[in-house]
């Protein structure tokens, strides 16, 4: 299952995401939906608010999961293409290691991504990604929609 936390949402708009430990659960697609459509509805909160924000994808929590619910994932994301272009700045991918590596770059392969996607090893570049739009945040802490 994809675990949302929105710990970092006050200060810099930034969503993390993580996987579970178990994919086997016999409502794993229910759940599944659950969390897209909930990623879905904080990217629509950006637009409404006219405001950009950040994915932070943490593969180094969790499981990850089954190829089949990998190109659901994928599948998803590619039919929310205009949404992801108008609320988020960029995804950043976090992985320690070269197998969580190459899985990412085998998903990105079947999926092209709209705004652009980082893969960083440590916490410290987490921080200097965020410290770089920090050019285009307001006093509040809110990363701008450039329009």
């Amino acid at each position: 299952m994809l675990i949302i936390s929105k710990s970092m949402w006050t200060s810099h708009r930034m969503v993390e995401i993580h996987c579970s430990d178990d994919w086997s659960a016999n409502d794993i697609t229910v759940m599944l939906d659950c969390s897209l459509n909930e990623i879905k509805s904080i990217m629509e909160d950006l637009v409404d608010e006219q405001k950009m924000g950040v994915l932070l994808i943490d593969c180094n929590r969790g499981e990850f999961p089954p190829w089949w619910i990998v190109l659901k994932i994928a599948a998803f994301l590619s039919t929310l293409q205009d949404l992801i272009k108008s609320s988020l700045n960029f995804t950043l991918m976090y992985a320690k290691d070269n197998s969580q590596k190459i899985w990412i770059n085998r998903v990105l392969q079947i999926y092209a991504p709209i705004r652009p996607v980082h893969i960083v090893e440590t916490t410290e570049q987490i921080k200097e990604f965020v410290k770089e739009q920090s050019a285009v945040l307001n006093g509040t802490g809110v990363i701008q929609n450039k329009v």
